[in-house]
């Protein structure tokens, strides 16, 4: 056994050995210009003609990433920038049919921080999107006037795989609505709200907020569905439901109804009162809130990010 240790401590020495005495070539030189074959420009560390090790690279005014490279690719942790102007700054001459959209300007950010693998987002991320679009109109007086349009801005922070969220938190806020939601391969939690301004618990009736909530359990799904005028709660098996449902009809006098349901046919179907709807539905409301605790907190926080996101400074951006 003694034999076995001095041999494998003089095997340790002889690898420390041959890494010591590697050739430069195979070390990341200084820091040097290089023209990628993409056309984009570098500036940062080189091993043998190819970004290795830390640089940032720039794809004319549109793109930037600044982080690790290995062997010519991102890969490692790094920061990339996105910045596109599509039709900006085009004034119309008179606001009709014949030109409309000749003012129009789209005006997109994009940030991804985090992990890189093969030259994608891959691993622990966040990337940051914001769209937004400005029409131009001209006055009698020759001046142009900047019309804010709609707007589209999103936030994903978890994890990434070949470019895409599979895990994690997000938030799309546009021009009339909020979404917040967690996703991974067992749990699905999506809320919508029309004009939303509160945290996730600040309405704890929800209102005006749709809410789905999805819990792998075996070859089923657990399932919450809550919208203004209805709620569910049973199971999905290979997405057919089973449970009751609650519903309010409109078509008529207003009425109150709870269903029972089995692979989406409906066996039963009795009439309540609005007291029962709303006691029933207060329940479940406080079973999604427990049901989804863990996750709340980061909810409740990148709500107030997205809801806090500045303003696209559209003007700076105008070639």
């Amino acid at each position: 056994m003694k034999r076995f240790y001095l041999g494998f401590g003089l095997t340790i020495t002889i690898i420390i050995v041959l890494l010591s005495s590697s050739t430069p070539t195979e070390a990341a030189s200084k820091k040097v210009n290089l023209k990628l074959s993409d056309g984009a420009t570098y500036y940062g560390e080189v091993l043998n003609g190819k970004p290795h090790g830390k640089g940032t690279a720039r794809w004319g005014e549109t793109e930037v990433y600044s982080g690790d490279w290995v062997s010519g690719k991102r890969q490692g942790k790094g920061k990339y920038t996105y910045t596109l102007v599509e039709g900006g700054g085009v004034p119309f001459e008179d606001y009709d049919e014949s030109n409309m959209g000749h003012g129009t300007g789209e005006f997109t950010t994009k940030t991804y921080t985090g992990s890189w693998n093969n030259d994608t987002y891959h691993g622990k991320g966040k990337e940051i999107t914001q769209w937004l679009e400005v029409q131009y109109l001209t006055s009698s007086d020759g001046k142009v006037h900047p019309i804010l349009g709609s707007y589209i801005n999103t936030i994903n922070d978890g994890t990434f795989n070949q470019g895409k969220m599979s895990q994690g938190y997000y938030a799309i806020h546009s021009s009339d609505t909020v979404s917040l939601g967690y996703t991974d391969h067992t749990t699905t939690i999506a809320l919508k709200n029309d004009y939303f301004n509160e945290k996730l618990t600040g309405d704890k009736d929800f209102f005006d907020t749709i809410i789905n909530y999805k819990k792998k359990h075996g070859s089923s799904e657990k399932y919450i569905g809550v919208k203004p005028s209805e709620f569910s709660k049973g199971t999905l098996t290979s997405g057919k439901f089973s449970g009751v449902t609650h519903l309010i009809d409109y078509s008529n006098s207003v009425s109150y109804s709870k269903q029972v349901i089995m692979k989406d046919n409906v066996l039963k179907e009795n009439h309540i009162t609005s007291a029962v709807f709303d006691k029933d539905r207060k329940k479940i409301i406080h079973e999604f809130l427990q049901a989804i605790k863990s996750y709340s907190v980061k909810i409740n926080t990148i709500s107030d990010e997205i809801m806090s996101l500045k303003d696209i400074n559209y003007e700076e951006m105008i070639p």
